[in-house]
């Protein structure tokens, strides 16, 4: 019976150190989230340039589709800034749950259920900005995009050391 906890331990562990990887890496804004920084920063085009709708920065968007998207950014800013923190505390807590004197399975359980659901929402929020986004493209802006995300998987598969994931169709939430 103590072997069959200890797998459960161990596969939470796992889990979550997938699930804090994955979710730090794809930061929504290009790293450390909307507030104090312009759309720019947001798009990929400030410090550190990247983040998810870093692809914005190689579709020559015109000043019109790049004020709708400044637009767009501060509709979602703050709720991606609030889900964000929800998730921060959430994985806090789901380590310290963790990391318990006392294991308890149910706490265990009901403490990652928390983190998925603060996931869930901000993943929600980064899909409601790129429709968003996505809306505002040209058919041609769209098909460059499409492009590069083709690329970018492409990319990724070959950085994987021991081969592509069972999903290797570039599973990245919203986009």
């Amino acid at each position: 019976m103590k072997r069959y906890g200890m797998i459960h331990l161990m596969a939470a562990l796992a889990a979550v150190l997938l699930f804090s990887a994955t979710a730090f890496a794809q930061s929504p804004f290009g790293g450390g989230g909307g507030k104090g920084r312009g759309m720019h920063h947001r798009m990929g085009k400030g410090p550190g340039t990247g983040g998810e709708f870093g692809f914005l920065r190689h579709l020559n968007l015109t000043e019109a589709q790049e004020q709708l998207a400044q637009e767009i950014f501060a509709k979602y800013g703050d709720d991606m800034n609030e889900q964000r923190e929800k998730l921060g505390a959430a994985r806090k807590n789901l380590t310290e749950t963790i990391h318990a004197d006392k294991f308890s399975e149910v706490s265990v359980r009901q403490a990652f259920e928390k983190v998925s659901a603060a996931r869930e929402e901000l993943v929600v929020l980064r899909a409601k900005t790129l429709n968003e986004l996505k809306g505002m493209l040209t058919a041609e802006q769209i098909e460059q995009w499409k492009t590069q995300r083709e690329q970018m998987k492409q990319r990724m598969k070959s950085r994987m050391p021991f081969g592509p994931m069972e999903n290797d169709e570039g599973d990245d939430d919203a986009g």
